[in-house]
């Protein structure tokens, strides 16, 4: 079964993207609540798609 259908630059992509942002946010003095949850968000989406790559490597 595929797990994912997107290449591999496309998820390397993904996690720059993702991990910036989640950064961009946990600097921010002025971040919400609810933008703090997202930062939360990308990070385990960031996790998820490190844990596809290791995946793709392994096999």
């Amino acid at each position: 079964m595929c797990r994912d259908s997107r290449t591999t630059a496309q998820i390397e992509g993904a996690i720059t993207a993702g991990a910036r942002l989640a950064r961009t946010i946990e600097t921010d003095p002025m971040s919400t609540p609810q933008q703090r949850q997202l930062a939360d968000l990308l990070h385990q989406q960031v996790n998820t798609e490190l844990d596809e790559l290791d995946h793709r490597r392994s096999h």
